[in-house]
Formats: structure tokens, sequence, C-alpha cells
């Protein structure tokens, strides 16, 4: 699958009101998730990746530093790290479920920080179908990722 055909949303804090990112591809098979950022030169400012199910990743064979946003299965944060570099291990966080992959200072810019809640939108600003995340409140705007275990190998484990 190409990076260009993922599903799109928008990252908003709903604790900070603030936008994390206005468009973050969401990485939600196996393959996706074991692609990751590899083979690309860097994240444009306000874009990011959205790996679910995903507690931990790595920089192994990346080319550029990100900062990460690990989340809940309530999208609450639970650990955050900024810029992390290329040939680096994340951090373990307890609780984690899936992990939003950004460029260096977006979570500087968003004040996003633990406890924080992240709500998924179509990256127009209005709640997504949610096919991707299995269940949607469009009251809320809030998505939850989809209960499958993030693989044993790959770019992210």
């Amino acid at each position: 699958m190409d990076h260009a055909a993922m599903r799109l949303l928008r990252a908003r804090n709903i604790t900070r009101e603030t936008i994390v990112a206005e468009r973050v591809e969401v990485a939600e098979t196996s393959e996706t998730r074991k692609r990751g950022l590899l083979g690309r030169t860097g994240l444009e400012p306000g874009t990011g990746l959205w790996l679910v199910p995903c507690e931990w990743v790595h920089m192994f064979g990346m080319k550029f530093a990100i900062d990460v946003v690990v989340l809940d299965k309530n999208n609450v944060v639970v650990g955050v790290q900024e810029t992390l570099k290329p040939g680096r291990f994340g951090k373990l966080f307890w609780g984690a479920h899936s992990t939003l992959e950004l460029p260096v200072g977006a979570i500087r810019a968003s004040g996003t920080a633990k406890g924080d809640r992240i709500v998924w939108e179509d990256h127009t600003g209005t709640a997504g179908d949610n096919s991707v995340t299995r269940v949607a409140s469009a009251r809320q705007g809030v998505l939850t990722p989809p209960s499958n275990a993030c693989p044993p190998a790959g770019a992210v484990v």
C-alpha cells in the first residue's frame, strides 16, 4: 500500500485545545505498521503517522528524528518522547496501545503531555466514518483503534 493511499485523520488534543497534527496517516495493517516511516526523508510540519495498534517503536533504518506520542486504548497520552533519533529505541510506557509519530517540535508546539486526551477527526475537521477503527462516537469525534496486535517484527514492534 502506498502511503499516499492511507486514511488521513486530524489529531486534536482536547485537553489543551490544540491541533497536534492536521494530516495524520493511519497505519492500520501489519504491512503499513512494519514499514512505518522507513524510506522517507522526513515529515512535513502538521503531518504524522498513527500506528494502531503499536505499543513501542524503534528508529533503526530511519533517516530523521521524530517526536513520539504514546496513547492508551482510550486515546489518553501515557507518554511522550521528543526528538527520538535514528538508531535509537523508543521508551516503553505502561498502558501503551498506539503510537503517533510526528515531526520534531510537534509535541512542544501543541503542548501535548501525559494525561492529555487526543481525539481523531477526518482531516477536514468533522468526525470520521471510522472504518479504520471499528468504533466511533460522532458526538465527540472520538475514534477508538482496533484491537488486533502489533506485529512482533519489522520497523515497528
